[in-house]
């Protein structure tokens, strides 16, 4: 016959089975740390990778040899600066040459080419002050005073030609029409090649 307590206690013992919803919830914890567990040893891995590479790297920079190398790199660097800014310099310089009003010999031919057979340009006299350039002549025909200015305006080398009239000298035949004009050089002049 058996006894009854002992089966008592066997069913008092006994642990009640665990519901699915509880079952689903400890296996969703337990894949969530496994997934958190691989990505700390991940991360740590990866860590002591860098720590490796950092360290590697401080004994690569803290090399004498480099830091001559590097030292040497920095003062080409230096002097290539500061040759780039002289050559800036340099550069700027040029073009203000450039653009200043330059008397010169395409300048003195256009103006020799403008009189023409009937005047007769007696001097030049030009500022480089102002850039000014004021000339001085006769002609026999009355009109060739004004008609050379008008020549002079023509030839596109000028900012503005000032003809001051002219001057009736002598009598007859042996008679001369004196004038003066003074002409402001465009900036640049000396660039100017083309003859007109």
């Amino acid at each position: 016959m058996k006894n009854k307590n002992i089966d008592f206690l066997k069913v008092y013992n006994r642990k009640p089975e665990m519901s699915s919803g509880k079952k689903s919830l400890f296996v969703f914890i337990g894949a969530v740390a496994a997934v958190f567990g691989v990505a700390v040893i991940g991360m740590n891995s990866r860590l002591r990778a860098l720590d490796a590479q950092c360290k590697s790297e401080r004994a690569y920079i803290s090399d004498a040899s480099v830091q001559d190398k590097y030292a040497s790199y920095e003062e080409t660097l230096s002097e290539y600066n500061r040759e780039l800014a002289l050559s800036d310099e340099l550069r700027e310089a040029m073009s203000a040459v450039k653009s200043y009003p330059t008397l010169n010999s395409p300048v003195l031919r256009a103006v020799n080419t403008a009189a023409g057979d009937h005047v007769n340009v007696e001097s030049y006299e030009y500022s480089d002050e102002t850039g000014a350039l004021r000339l001085t002549g006769y002609s026999k025909d009355v009109f060739e005073a004004s008609n050379y200015a008008n020549r002079l305006e023509e030839l596109d080398r000028f900012l503005g030609v000032g003809y001051h009239g002219y001057a009736l000298e002598g009598e007859g035949n042996s008679s001369y029409y004196y004038f003066e004009d003074e002409c402001q050089m465009k900036p640049g002049s000396a660039a100017i090649t083309t003859q007109r």
